[in-house]
C-alpha cells in the first residue's frame, strides 16, 4: 500500500496506477486517502478520449458512495467509455460503471435501463456489479419485490462464483473482485440491513 501512494505520488498522471491504488484504498478503509485520490483522478482523466482510461478512472470513483462533491466529471468518464466502447468485448463493464453513476445522482430509472443488459452477460463480475445497482435502483422506485430478486441474484454470483479471500490469488480481476464486494454490501445495508456483511476482510 504504502509502496503504490509513493508511485501515484511521483507519477500522478498514470492511471494505471490510480487504478490500482484507489481500489486498495477502499479495501483497507482509507476514506480519506481513497476521497483524495478520487479527487485527483477527476482532475487529471476527466476529459479522457478512450475507453482504457475512461472506464477503470469513473468506476474508480464510484466504488463507494460520496467519493467526490462533483459526479459531473465522473460522469462524462462513464459516458465516454459506453460511447466509445461499443463494440468492445468490455462493453458489460462499460455498462456496469454507467449504471452506477447514474445511480449515485440519483437517476434511478436510467440505472435500472444501463444495469440491465449488463446482468444478463455471461461473466460473473458483470453479472454481480449489475445486479447490485440494479437492486438498489429498483428499490429506491418502490419495486421492492424485485429489488429483492436482483439482491439475491447478486449475492449468490459473489457468494458461489467469485474467489474467496484468503483462499489464494484472487486473479487479474481482483479491482472488479472488490468493487463487487462494496456494492453487493451496499446494496444489502440499504435493502436487507439485518444482513451480515461480508466485507470481514475490511481494515476497521
Amino acid at each position: 500500500m504504502a509502496y503504490a501512494r509513493v508511485l501515484v505520488d511521483q507519477h500522478p498522471d498514470s492511471f494505471r496506477l490510480c487504478h490500482t491504488l484507489a481500489p486498495l484504498l477502499a479495501a483497507v478503509n482509507d476514506l480519506k486517502g481513497y476521497q483524495e485520490t478520487c479527487r485527483n483522478i477527476t482532475a487529471r482523466f476527466s476529459t479522457a478520449k478512450n475507453t482504457e482510461v475512461a472506464d477503470p478512472m469513473a468506476k474508480d470513483c464510484l466504488i463507494l458512495p460520496n467519493s467526490v462533491a462533483d459526479l459531473k466529471p465522473v460522469a462524462a468518464m462513464a459516458e465516454t467509455a459506453v460511447r466509445q466502447g461499443k463494440s468492445e468485448v468490455a462493453y458489460p463493464f462499460y455498462e456496469c460503471c454507467k449504471a452506477m453513476v447514474e445511480y449515485r445522482q440519483g437517476h434511478f430509472a436510467q440505472a435500472i435501463e444501463w444495469s440491465q443488459g449488463a446482468a444478463k452477460v455471461d461473466f460473473s463480475y458483470t453479472q454481480a456489479e449489475a445486479n447490485a445497482v440494479l437492486a438498489m435502483s429498483r428499490y429506491q422506485l418502490k419495486n421492492t419485490d424485485g429489488a429483492r430478486l436482483a439482491l439475491d441474484q447478486c449475492r449468490n454470483v459473489v457468494e458461489k462464483q467469485l474467489p474467496k479471500f484468503g483462499h489464494g490469488d484472487l486473479g487479474q480481476d481482483w479491482r472488479d473482485w472488490i468493487i463487487a464486494h462494496f456494492w453487493l454490501n451496499e446494496a444489502q445495508r440499504l435493502i436487507d440491513p439485518a444482513t451480515p456483511s461480508d466485507l470481514n476482510w475490511v481494515e476497521k
